[in-house]
């Protein structure tokens, strides 16, 4: 089941796995947001309504995972009952949809199937600023959750500078979080394989559309139409959601041939100056007389330990030593 960013607690991600009713700063936090919703819903009118018929539409929520200590949380919070804000809802028909909240309803129904909850309605226009807003201000989220929402925007039929200003990202960004979401959505068995799902980063899913886009491409050139390539990665997929298996996103870009090397941190090789080789020397070394911090040696990527041990020595020999009858080598 899914669930938003809950006006009566802590970020629903769970908050480094503690449960809340230990942490007097979640609670303190979950005082404001409740502050913060009920300034926005008291001039609107609210009035109560049985927890347990609000429901919820998928697309009006980007959240698609959620860990095991969010109910947790919201049940430390719904102990404290000035903490449970008025719940945002659109009405259709005779149903109320529920714009955000989630878990702490889930805590409340769970604490007393009967209970009551003061509910506040806005018009369907308002349903995704709502959403927005919230994404922009939750200090945690899943990387996911604007990409989900560019992609309902643009759906929508708003231009992309548009949603760029929305949702606080570079218009370039857009396009990409559009496809990623599409990526999702067209995969969504898959998704519910991935370990850990709630933080999957965007690129994941920026990849995995590139990968199938290059394959349709190599089918394109195909004169009788086929499309080999693309079907047998659809395949593959076919096959990893049937196994019905977990799975870890490193594991399956191996599996389905995605760029490995996106998903590992990038490290950043420190190497200054010019590689040079000098006589008596066994490798490069790399030199930067004019740096701006002072003058740098250094040695050129993936130079062994064992063998910096050695040069370290020779240098340090060396420097204690400049009348030495020959250099060290290196």
């Amino acid at each position: 089941m899914q669930d938003e960013f809950d006006y009566g607690q802590n970020d629903a991600n769970g908050v480094n796995g503690k449960p809340a009713a230990s942490n007097g700063g979640e609670l303190a936090e979950a005082e404001t947001h409740a502050g913060s919703i009920q300034s926005i819903t008291r001039d609107v009118g609210a009035n109560y309504v049985l927890a347990r018929d609000i429901q919820l539409d998928a697309a009006l929520h980007e959240r698609r995972a959620f860990s095991d200590d969010d109910l947790a949380h919201a049940k430390a919070v719904v102990a404290h009952e000035h903490l449970v804000a008025p719940f945002p809802v659109v009405e259709r028909g005779n149903e109320l949809i529920l714009l955000d909240g989630f878990v702490t309803l889930q805590a409340l129904i769970a604490r007393d199937p009967d209970a009551m909850v003061k509910v506040v309605r806005f018009d369907e226009k308002d349903a995704l600023a709502i959403r927005l807003a919230d994404t922009r201000h939750r200090r945690k989220r899943e990387p996911m959750g604007p990409a989900r929402q560019a992609l309902a925007r643009h759906r929508e039929g708003v231009a992309q500078d548009a949603i760029a200003r929305e949702l606080c990202v570079s218009a370039g960004n857009v396009s990409q979080m559009i496809s990623a979401a599409e990526a999702e959505e067209e995969f969504e068995g898959l998704a519910d394989l991935l370990v850990d799902r709630s933080k999957i980063p965007r690129s994941f899913w920026f990849d995995l559309y590139t990968t199938l886009e290059r394959l349709k491409k190599v089918d394109a050139t195909d004169a009788d139409g086929s499309s080999p390539n693309a079907d047998r990665f659809r395949k593959l997929v076919e096959d990893l959601i049937a196994a019905d298996k977990p799975i870890s996103a490193d594991d399956l870009r191996a599996k389905l041939g995605i760029n490995a090397k996106r998903g590992q941190p990038k490290r950043r090789n420190r190497v200054l100056g010019t590689p040079v080789r000098r006589p008596g020397l066994k490798t490069k070394i790399c030199v930067d007389r004019k740096r701006q911090g002072g003058p740098v040696i250094n040695f050129e990527p993936g130079y062994p330990a064992k063998d910096f041990d050695a040069a370290l020595e020779a240098l340090l020999t060396f420097l204690t030593n400049p009348d030495a009858a020959s250099p060290p080598r290196i």
